[in-house]
């Protein structure tokens, strides 16, 4: 997964997440904090399988623009999986 940010004066900054760390640790970790609060009702297993499906797209579907935003004036953020 990729974040490319292009601002206005042409600066361009590409940040890379890797979904290597989306595993059953941070699965564990990230259901622990959501049900925290308590208003969401998902599980460690639930979010593993959704990291697993990620992975497969990334195969499936290199450079699939997840979210374009464009500013006024003139910034761009792409989120890209």
């Amino acid at each position: 997964m990729q974040i490319h940010i292009i601002e206005e004066n042409g600066r361009r900054i590409r940040i890379p997440l890797p979904l290597l760390l989306l595993n059953r640790t941070t699965a564990g970790l990230a259901a622990h904090l959501i049900q925290k609060d308590g208003q969401v009702p998902l599980t460690a297993r639930d979010i593993h399988k959704l990291f697993r499906c990620l992975r497969q797209c990334r195969k499936d579907f290199p450079k699939l623009v997840l979210v374009e935003v464009e500013g006024k004036n003139g910034e761009e953020v792409r989120v890209m999986l």
